[in-house]
Formats: structure tokens, C-alpha cells, sequence
């Protein structure tokens, strides 16, 4: 795709319908409004999705409104997904945080939750989990 960058606005319209049209319509808005500037040469887009079902359903019965703090310290009530123990998801405790891991069916594939101790420590686990950055 080939873009002049002068007009910002049109390029995100361009990449997000590509993107729309390449994922059928699962991934619609790739690149949010404001993301790009004037000055921008060149930008690189790549998206992956992954359709799957977990292992072990989650039982609707089970779900809990619970409290859940925003990086703005606000805390909100969301659903929460709870599971009986003896199911297939492995829980640990590290360094500061928490992890969950929920199989998907095939038991090939899982999703890691990551979740810090501390209502204020997303930062600091984002940083202990960070690659390498190509500066470095």
C-alpha cells in the first residue's frame, strides 16, 4: 500500500479498511485515531488473530462482579470469570505478580494472564516482561 503521509487522517482510514478486509472484519480499527503525525515516513502494520475455544468452558453461573483498578486509580466493577479448582489451568505466583494459564481446546495453544500483586504495578511488570528494544 503506498500512501502519501501529508493527509493522516486518510492513511488510518486506508490501513484499518485494509486491515478490516484482510482479517474479515475481526480486526476493524488496527490503528486509532491520532496515532500518526504529518512527519511519518514509513509505517510497518502487521496483524495476527487466533480463533480458539478454551479447553474447559467457563460456566456462566460462576461469574462475579468484582472490583478492578485502572491505571487512573479509579476501581470498577467487572464480570469476573471464575473456575473450580481441579480445572486445567495452571496458577503460579512470582515475583510480584500472578499468571494464569487457560488451555485451548487441542491443548497446543494458551493464553497467560499476568496479573500484578500491587493495584499500581502494571509499569513495573510491563518492564520486567519488555524485550530488548533495537536502541539497546
Amino acid at each position: 500500500m503506498s500512501s502519501s503521509f501529508v493527509v493522516v487522517d486518510q492513511v488510518i482510514d486506508e490501513v484499518n479498511s485494509c486491515v478490516k478486509n484482510e482479517t474479515k472484519g475481526l480486526i476493524k480499527n488496527f490503528l486509532p485515531p491520532g496515532c500518526l503525525y504529518g512527519e511519518t515516513a514509513l509505517l510497518f502494520a502487521n496483524a495476527l488473530y487466533f480463533k480458539g475455544q478454551w479447553d474447559q468452558k467457563f460456566d456462566k453461573t460462576r461469574t462475579r462482579n468484582m472490583n478492578f483498578h485502572l491505571l487512573d486509580g479509579e476501581i470498577v466493577q467487572v464480570p469476573y470469570m471464575t473456575s473450580k479448582r481441579g480445572s486445567r489451568h495452571l496458577y503460579g505466583l512470582f515475583g510480584g505478580y500472578k499468571i494464569l494459564s487457560i488451555p485451548y481446546q487441542g491443548s497446543d495453544f494458551s493464553m497467560y494472564f499476568f496479573l500484578p500483586n500491587e493495584t499500581d504495578g502494571l509499569e513495573k511488570l510491563v518492564k520486567k516482561l519488555k524485550y530488548p528494544t533495537l536502541d539497546s
